[in-house]
Protein backbone atom coordinates (compact mmCIF):
# COMPACT_ATOMS: atom_id res chain seq x y z
CA UNK A 1 0.00 0.00 0.00
CA UNK A 2 2.87 2.39 1.11
CA UNK A 3 4.51 1.69 -2.40
CA UNK A 4 1.33 2.24 -4.34
CA UNK A 5 1.02 5.52 -2.24
CA UNK A 6 4.60 6.66 -3.37
CA UNK A 7 4.01 5.79 -7.04
CA UNK A 8 1.07 7.88 -6.92
CA UNK A 9 2.62 10.88 -5.28
CA UNK A 10 5.57 10.23 -8.45
CA UNK A 11 2.87 10.66 -10.79
CA UNK A 12 1.39 13.61 -9.64
CA UNK A 13 4.53 15.25 -9.19
CA UNK A 14 4.76 14.08 -13.29
CA UNK A 15 1.63 15.99 -14.33
CA UNK A 16 2.61 18.78 -12.17
CA UNK A 17 5.86 19.24 -14.05
CA UNK A 18 3.85 19.97 -16.48
CA UNK A 19 2.81 23.27 -15.90
CA UNK A 20 6.51 24.20 -16.01
CA UNK A 21 6.62 23.60 -19.53
CA UNK A 22 5.79 26.60 -21.71
CA UNK A 23 2.76 24.76 -23.52
CA UNK A 24 -0.26 27.13 -24.54
CA UNK A 25 -3.12 26.62 -22.34
CA UNK A 26 -5.15 24.33 -25.01
CA UNK A 27 -1.85 21.97 -24.98
CA UNK A 28 -1.24 22.43 -21.49
CA UNK A 29 -4.70 20.66 -20.43
CA UNK A 30 -4.92 18.17 -23.33
CA UNK A 31 -1.51 17.13 -21.70
CA UNK A 32 -3.17 16.78 -18.41
CA UNK A 33 -5.93 15.23 -18.98
CA UNK A 34 -4.49 12.48 -20.51
CA UNK A 35 -2.11 11.73 -17.82
CA UNK A 36 -4.70 12.14 -15.42
CA UNK A 37 -6.54 9.22 -17.22
CA UNK A 38 -3.39 7.25 -17.12
CA UNK A 39 -2.18 8.22 -13.52
CA UNK A 40 -6.08 7.22 -12.24
CA UNK A 41 -6.62 4.18 -14.35
CA UNK A 42 -9.57 6.13 -16.59
CA UNK A 43 -11.09 6.01 -19.88
CA UNK A 44 -11.65 9.55 -20.55
CA UNK A 45 -10.66 12.84 -18.82
CA UNK A 46 -11.90 15.94 -19.54
CA UNK A 47 -11.77 19.63 -17.59
CA UNK A 48 -14.90 21.69 -17.73
CA UNK A 49 -15.12 25.80 -17.86
CA UNK A 50 -18.52 27.08 -16.27
CA UNK A 51 -19.67 30.18 -18.32
CA UNK A 52 -21.96 32.29 -15.95
CA UNK A 53 -23.28 34.45 -18.62
CA UNK A 54 -24.62 31.47 -20.68
CA UNK A 55 -25.30 28.86 -18.14
CA UNK A 56 -23.28 26.85 -19.75
CA UNK A 57 -20.71 24.47 -19.66
CA UNK A 58 -17.85 23.44 -22.21
CA UNK A 59 -14.98 21.43 -22.24
CA UNK A 60 -11.49 23.17 -22.89
CA UNK A 61 -10.45 19.91 -22.76
CA UNK A 62 -11.32 16.37 -23.35
CA UNK A 63 -9.89 12.25 -24.36
CA UNK A 64 -11.81 11.24 -27.13
CA UNK A 65 -14.08 14.01 -27.87
CA UNK A 66 -14.38 17.17 -29.77
CA UNK A 67 -15.83 20.69 -27.51
CA UNK A 68 -18.96 19.44 -25.74
CA UNK A 69 -21.53 21.90 -24.47
CA UNK A 70 -24.06 20.98 -21.98
CA UNK A 71 -26.31 23.30 -19.39
CA UNK A 72 -25.29 24.47 -16.80
CA UNK A 73 -27.14 22.53 -14.43
CA UNK A 74 -26.95 19.26 -16.73
CA UNK A 75 -25.63 15.77 -15.64
CA UNK A 76 -23.43 15.17 -12.89
CA UNK A 77 -21.56 17.88 -14.07
CA UNK A 78 -23.38 20.31 -14.11
CA UNK A 79 -24.38 19.25 -10.59
CA UNK A 80 -20.75 19.92 -9.50
CA UNK A 81 -20.79 22.83 -11.07
CA UNK A 82 -24.13 24.22 -9.10
CA UNK A 83 -23.54 22.76 -6.04
CA UNK A 84 -19.37 22.76 -5.85
CA UNK A 85 -19.87 18.84 -4.38
CA UNK A 86 -16.91 16.48 -4.96
CA UNK A 87 -18.64 12.98 -6.35
CA UNK A 88 -17.75 9.45 -7.08
CA UNK A 89 -20.49 7.38 -8.53
CA UNK A 90 -19.74 4.27 -9.11
CA UNK A 91 -22.95 3.45 -11.33
CA UNK A 92 -23.88 5.65 -13.47
CA UNK A 93 -26.78 4.70 -14.99
CA UNK A 94 -28.65 4.39 -11.46
CA UNK A 95 -27.92 8.17 -10.40
CA UNK A 96 -30.47 10.48 -10.83
CA UNK A 97 -28.16 12.89 -11.41
CA UNK A 98 -26.20 10.77 -14.48
CA UNK A 99 -27.37 12.63 -17.94
CA UNK A 100 -27.37 9.31 -20.35
CA UNK A 101 -27.48 12.16 -23.78
CA UNK A 102 -23.66 13.01 -23.61
CA UNK A 103 -22.80 9.14 -24.28
CA UNK A 104 -25.68 9.16 -27.09
CA UNK A 105 -23.80 12.02 -28.69
CA UNK A 106 -20.28 10.51 -28.32
CA UNK A 107 -21.17 6.91 -28.49
CA UNK A 108 -19.31 6.47 -25.48
CA UNK A 109 -20.43 4.15 -22.41
CA UNK A 110 -20.27 5.68 -19.22
CA UNK A 111 -19.68 3.07 -16.30
CA UNK A 112 -18.71 5.39 -13.24
CA UNK A 113 -17.81 9.35 -12.59
CA UNK A 114 -15.30 11.10 -10.67
CA UNK A 115 -15.61 14.78 -10.38
CA UNK A 116 -14.28 17.40 -8.81
CA UNK A 117 -14.78 20.90 -8.62
CA UNK A 118 -12.25 23.87 -9.87
CA UNK A 119 -11.83 27.01 -7.90
CA UNK A 120 -10.20 30.14 -8.64
CA UNK A 121 -8.34 32.01 -5.49
CA UNK A 122 -11.36 34.03 -4.33
CA UNK A 123 -13.28 30.32 -4.20
CA UNK A 124 -15.43 30.89 -6.99
CA UNK A 125 -16.31 27.98 -9.07
CA UNK A 126 -14.77 27.88 -12.45
CA UNK A 127 -14.88 24.42 -13.83
CA UNK A 128 -15.01 20.78 -13.47
CA UNK A 129 -12.55 18.00 -13.44
CA UNK A 130 -14.02 14.34 -14.49
CA UNK A 131 -12.87 11.48 -14.86
CA UNK A 132 -14.85 8.42 -16.17
CA UNK A 133 -14.56 4.93 -16.32
CA UNK A 134 -11.86 4.87 -13.21
CA UNK A 135 -10.90 1.00 -12.73
CA UNK A 136 -11.77 0.89 -9.05
CA UNK A 137 -14.14 0.05 -7.61
CA UNK A 138 -13.92 2.90 -4.91
CA UNK A 139 -12.02 6.37 -4.95
CA UNK A 140 -11.15 6.71 -1.10
CA UNK A 141 -9.72 9.94 0.43
CA UNK A 142 -6.14 8.93 -0.72
CA UNK A 143 -6.92 9.39 -4.19
CA UNK A 144 -9.07 12.53 -4.14
CA UNK A 145 -6.00 14.07 -2.16
CA UNK A 146 -4.00 13.14 -4.98
CA UNK A 147 -6.68 14.39 -7.27
CA UNK A 148 -7.11 17.45 -5.14
CA UNK A 149 -4.04 18.27 -6.17
CA UNK A 150 -4.30 17.94 -9.84
CA UNK A 151 -7.30 19.92 -10.01
CA UNK A 152 -5.60 22.66 -7.57
CA UNK A 153 -2.90 23.30 -10.20
CA UNK A 154 -5.90 22.87 -12.88
CA UNK A 155 -7.62 25.46 -11.32
CA UNK A 156 -4.46 27.94 -10.86
CA UNK A 157 -4.09 27.49 -14.61
CA UNK A 158 -7.35 27.94 -15.97
CA UNK A 159 -8.13 30.78 -13.51
CA UNK A 160 -4.81 32.73 -15.06
CA UNK A 161 -5.77 32.27 -18.86
CA UNK A 162 -9.56 33.54 -18.32
CA UNK A 163 -8.99 36.46 -16.24
CA UNK A 164 -6.01 37.07 -19.38
CA UNK A 165 -8.85 36.34 -21.97
CA UNK A 166 -11.19 39.05 -19.33
CA UNK A 167 -8.03 42.03 -19.66
CA UNK A 168 -7.93 40.70 -23.74
CA UNK A 169 -11.37 41.71 -24.28
CA UNK A 170 -11.10 44.79 -21.92
CA UNK A 171 -8.08 45.89 -23.50
CA UNK A 172 -9.71 45.28 -27.26
CA UNK A 173 -13.26 47.47 -26.14
CA UNK A 174 -11.10 50.41 -24.90
CA UNK A 175 -9.20 50.54 -27.96
CA UNK A 176 -11.59 50.16 -30.07
CA UNK A 177 -13.40 52.76 -28.50
CA UNK A 178 -10.16 54.72 -28.98
CA UNK A 179 -10.60 54.17 -32.67
CA UNK A 180 -14.68 54.95 -32.82
CA UNK A 181 -13.70 58.50 -31.67
CA UNK A 182 -12.00 58.94 -35.03
CA UNK A 183 -14.35 57.35 -36.61
CA UNK A 184 -17.00 60.21 -35.42
CA UNK A 185 -14.65 62.83 -35.74
CA UNK A 186 -13.46 61.97 -39.45
CA UNK A 187 -16.59 60.54 -41.01
CA UNK A 188 -14.99 59.82 -44.39
CA UNK A 189 -12.23 58.05 -42.87
CA UNK A 190 -15.10 55.38 -41.11
CA UNK A 191 -14.86 52.12 -41.31
CA UNK A 192 -10.88 52.67 -42.06
CA UNK A 193 -9.36 51.67 -38.46
CA UNK A 194 -10.70 48.42 -39.21
CA UNK A 195 -10.21 47.59 -42.87
CA UNK A 196 -6.55 48.36 -42.09
CA UNK A 197 -6.36 45.71 -39.48
CA UNK A 198 -7.84 43.31 -41.93
CA UNK A 199 -5.30 44.49 -43.88
CA UNK A 200 -2.60 44.12 -42.04
CA UNK A 201 -3.27 40.94 -40.24
CA UNK A 202 -3.54 39.26 -43.80
CA UNK A 203 0.10 40.84 -44.89
CA UNK A 204 1.34 39.66 -41.71
CA UNK A 205 -0.13 36.31 -42.47
CA UNK A 206 1.45 35.78 -45.66
CA UNK A 207 4.84 36.43 -43.82
CA UNK A 208 4.75 33.83 -41.50
CA UNK A 209 4.41 35.51 -38.45
CA UNK A 210 3.49 34.64 -35.19
CA UNK A 211 0.60 35.45 -33.11
CA UNK A 212 2.15 37.40 -30.66
CA UNK A 213 3.61 39.61 -33.70
CA UNK A 214 0.36 39.95 -35.23
CA UNK A 215 -2.06 40.97 -32.39
CA UNK A 216 0.66 43.64 -31.98
CA UNK A 217 0.17 44.54 -35.93
CA UNK A 218 -3.62 44.35 -34.84
CA UNK A 219 -3.88 46.45 -32.21
CA UNK A 220 -1.26 49.09 -33.52
CA UNK A 221 -3.68 49.46 -36.44
CA UNK A 222 -6.70 50.05 -34.75
CA UNK A 223 -4.63 53.27 -33.09
CA UNK A 224 -2.49 54.00 -36.03
CA UNK A 225 -4.62 57.27 -36.85
CA UNK A 226 -5.08 58.26 -32.93
CA UNK A 227 -3.58 61.06 -33.10
CA UNK A 228 -6.21 62.89 -35.38
CA UNK A 229 -7.80 63.67 -32.34
CA UNK A 230 -5.65 66.76 -32.29
CA UNK A 231 -5.96 67.73 -35.22
CA UNK A 232 -8.41 71.21 -35.77
CA UNK A 233 -11.29 70.11 -37.26
CA UNK A 234 -10.87 72.61 -40.19
CA UNK A 235 -7.82 70.43 -41.31
CA UNK A 236 -9.65 67.03 -40.56
CA UNK A 237 -12.89 67.43 -42.46
CA UNK A 238 -12.12 70.37 -44.87
CA UNK A 239 -13.75 69.71 -48.85
CA UNK A 240 -10.90 69.55 -51.12
CA UNK A 241 -7.00 69.49 -50.92
CA UNK A 242 -5.23 70.63 -47.61
CA UNK A 243 -2.99 73.95 -48.38
CA UNK A 244 0.92 72.97 -47.98
CA UNK A 245 1.01 74.39 -44.58
CA UNK A 246 -2.65 72.31 -43.74
CA UNK A 247 -0.74 69.16 -44.76
CA UNK A 248 2.19 70.08 -42.63
CA UNK A 249 -0.27 70.21 -39.48
CA UNK A 250 -2.38 66.91 -40.36
CA UNK A 251 0.95 64.96 -40.54
CA UNK A 252 1.67 66.04 -37.13
CA UNK A 253 -1.15 62.79 -36.40
CA UNK A 254 1.26 60.38 -36.19
CA UNK A 255 3.73 62.03 -33.51
CA UNK A 256 0.46 62.97 -31.76
CA UNK A 257 -0.75 59.31 -31.70
CA UNK A 258 2.73 58.27 -29.74
CA UNK A 259 2.62 61.41 -27.37
CA UNK A 260 -0.90 60.82 -26.55
CA UNK A 261 -0.93 57.20 -26.10
CA UNK A 262 2.53 56.38 -24.86
CA UNK A 263 1.50 56.49 -21.33
CA UNK A 264 -1.06 53.86 -21.72
CA UNK A 265 -0.16 50.62 -19.81
CA UNK A 266 -0.20 47.62 -22.69
CA UNK A 267 0.44 43.92 -22.22
CA UNK A 268 3.53 42.12 -21.83
CA UNK A 269 4.92 41.89 -25.50
CA UNK A 270 3.10 44.77 -26.61
CA UNK A 271 4.98 47.66 -25.28
CA UNK A 272 5.78 48.93 -28.65
CA UNK A 273 2.24 49.20 -29.71
CA UNK A 274 2.39 52.89 -30.13
CA UNK A 275 5.70 53.76 -31.35
CA UNK A 276 4.63 51.38 -34.09
CA UNK A 277 1.21 52.90 -34.83
CA UNK A 278 2.98 56.47 -34.87
CA UNK A 279 5.08 54.96 -37.50
CA UNK A 280 3.28 53.71 -40.19
CA UNK A 281 3.25 56.91 -42.72
CA UNK A 282 7.55 56.16 -42.44
CA UNK A 283 9.00 54.93 -45.69
CA UNK A 284 12.06 53.27 -46.29
CA UNK A 285 13.43 55.72 -48.64
CA UNK A 286 13.43 58.20 -46.30
CA UNK A 287 10.41 60.85 -47.24
CA UNK A 288 8.02 60.16 -44.63
CA UNK A 289 7.07 61.02 -41.04
CA UNK A 290 7.12 62.12 -38.40
CA UNK A 291 11.02 61.45 -38.12
CA UNK A 292 12.49 60.32 -41.69
CA UNK A 293 13.35 56.74 -40.86
CA UNK A 294 14.14 54.69 -43.32
CA UNK A 295 14.91 50.89 -44.36
CA UNK A 296 15.60 48.99 -41.21
CA UNK A 297 14.92 51.72 -38.49
CA UNK A 298 11.30 51.09 -39.36
CA UNK A 299 10.08 48.27 -37.70
CA UNK A 300 8.52 46.14 -39.85
CA UNK A 301 5.15 45.91 -38.42
CA UNK A 302 4.89 49.42 -39.02
CA UNK A 303 5.51 48.92 -42.76
CA UNK A 304 3.26 46.79 -42.88
CA UNK A 305 0.34 49.03 -41.65
CA UNK A 306 1.38 51.50 -44.02
CA UNK A 307 0.66 49.48 -46.50
CA UNK A 308 -2.39 48.59 -45.56
CA UNK A 309 -3.46 52.13 -44.51
CA UNK A 310 -2.00 53.48 -48.39
CA UNK A 311 -3.93 50.97 -49.77
CA UNK A 312 -7.48 51.71 -47.88
CA UNK A 313 -7.24 55.55 -48.35
CA UNK A 314 -6.40 55.03 -52.20
CA UNK A 315 -9.73 53.55 -52.46
CA UNK A 316 -12.03 55.31 -49.81
CA UNK A 317 -13.53 58.16 -50.98
CA UNK A 318 -12.58 61.28 -48.92
CA UNK A 319 -13.42 64.75 -49.01
CA UNK A 320 -10.16 65.36 -51.15
CA UNK A 321 -10.30 62.25 -53.63
CA UNK A 322 -12.43 59.57 -55.85
CA UNK A 323 -11.84 56.38 -54.40
CA UNK A 324 -9.75 54.54 -56.82
CA UNK A 325 -10.60 50.57 -57.83
CA UNK A 326 -8.75 48.23 -56.06
CA UNK A 327 -6.74 46.66 -58.75
CA UNK A 328 -5.12 50.66 -59.83
CA UNK A 329 -4.52 51.05 -55.93
CA UNK A 330 -2.69 47.52 -55.92
CA UNK A 331 -0.99 48.65 -59.47
CA UNK A 332 0.45 52.19 -57.53
CA UNK A 333 1.88 50.05 -54.28
CA UNK A 334 3.23 47.63 -56.75
CA UNK A 335 5.27 50.23 -58.33
CA UNK A 336 6.81 51.34 -55.23
CA UNK A 337 8.76 48.53 -54.21
CA UNK A 338 11.59 48.72 -53.32
CA UNK A 339 11.64 52.61 -52.82
CA UNK A 340 8.59 53.31 -50.68
CA UNK A 341 7.28 50.12 -49.51
CA UNK A 342 10.14 47.08 -48.72
CA UNK A 343 10.19 44.47 -51.76
CA UNK A 344 9.60 41.40 -48.59
CA UNK A 345 6.23 43.19 -47.73
CA UNK A 346 5.17 44.21 -50.98
CA UNK A 347 5.13 41.14 -52.05
CA UNK A 348 3.62 39.73 -49.10
CA UNK A 349 0.63 42.50 -49.74
CA UNK A 350 0.33 41.47 -53.75
CA UNK A 351 -0.21 37.92 -52.24
CA UNK A 352 -2.36 38.89 -49.59
CA UNK A 353 -4.56 40.86 -52.48
CA UNK A 354 -4.53 38.10 -55.08
CA UNK A 355 -5.79 35.77 -52.80
CA UNK A 356 -8.46 37.97 -50.88
CA UNK A 357 -8.92 41.23 -52.53
CA UNK A 358 -8.68 41.18 -56.31
CA UNK A 359 -12.03 40.52 -56.63
CA UNK A 360 -13.90 43.07 -54.88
Amino acid sequence: MKENSCKKSRQIIEISQLFSLKYSLPVLLEKITERTCEVFAAERSSIFVVDRKKQSLWTIAATGVEILNLPIDEGVVGYVATTGEELFIPDAHSDSRFSPKMDRITGFHTKNIVALPLSDPQKRLIGVLELLNVHAKEIGEEQFELLRIVAGEIAVALSNALLFEQLKRSLNSFIMTLALTIDERHPFSRGHTKRVAEYSIGIAKEMGLSDERIEKIRIAAILHDYGKIAIPDSILKKAGSLTPEEYEIMKTHSQFTYDILKNVELPEGCEDVVRIASLHHERIDGSGYPYGLSDDQIPLEAQIIGIADEFDAATTIREYSGAKSFKTAKKEIEAQRGEKFSEEVTDAFIRYFKKYLKDR
